[in-house]
């Protein structure tokens, strides 16, 4: 059972981190993606405005869950950390799927990434009058070692600390549901005992 965050960190402030971080997260993909997708827009004429606002659609309902977390941790209100716990758990399984797919992708299609790179490197300098051959072998070679190995490596981390930040969450649900089951036994406990002091007195 987790009873700090990261080892240091208060279980419900860390759930407030995580929601704020989550929210920061969403709003930044938003503008970068915007940008990101009028470029690729520009590049290929292909229309992917869907793409975005698919993207903005999910993006806010995470956004919105990031703001109960934070609202719900500040108060210690059970439902709100609910909401925020099941959308974070599958938005962490999605972003995990969809890094390990890319991951695979690049690895299955990595000649013909290869090959383009290639392609687009000699071109670019063909225009100049220069024979960039070797060189782009070493350049895209190592692209695409950078491509695999780092790739590899930032979706295991990303996953490990989407599935830790989750469990994190979970358990101060957990925490907040033990505490809600304590109170009213607490309260019988105060009733009994003032009952039995004004029977004695």
């Amino acid at each position: 059972m987790i009873n700090k965050c990261c080892c240091c960190v208060p279980l419900r402030l860390g759930v407030a981190i995580i929601a704020l971080l989550s929210l920061v997260g969403v709003l930044a993909y938003l503008v970068l993606e915007k940008d990101s997708l009028l470029l690729q827009e520009d590049t290929s004429h292909i229309n992917l405005d869907a793409v975005y606002y698919t993207g903005l659609v999910v993006t806010s309902l995470n956004i919105i869950a990031s703001l109960f977390g934070i609202l719900g941790a500040g108060m210690r209100k059970k439902s709100l950390i609910r909401v925020f716990k099941h959308v974070y758990w599958v938005m962490a399984v999605v972003i995990i799927a969809a890094s390990i797919a890319i991951w695979i992708f690049i690895a299955v299609r990595r000649t013909d990434l290869y090959e383009s790179c290639a392609f687009y490197y000699e071109r670019d300098y063909a225009l100049e009058g220069f024979d960039v051959t070797a060189e782009a072998t070493g350049v895209c070679n190592k692209i695409m070692l950078g491509l695999l190995v780092g790739g590899g490596v930032a979706v295991l981390v990303g996953a490990a600390i989407s599935i830790y930040f989750a469990c994190v969450i979970s358990a101060y649900v957990e925490r907040l549901k033990r505490s809600s089951l304590h109170r009213p036994l607490r309260d019988l406990e105060q009733f009994t005992e003032m009952s039995y002091q004004k029977a004695v007195y």
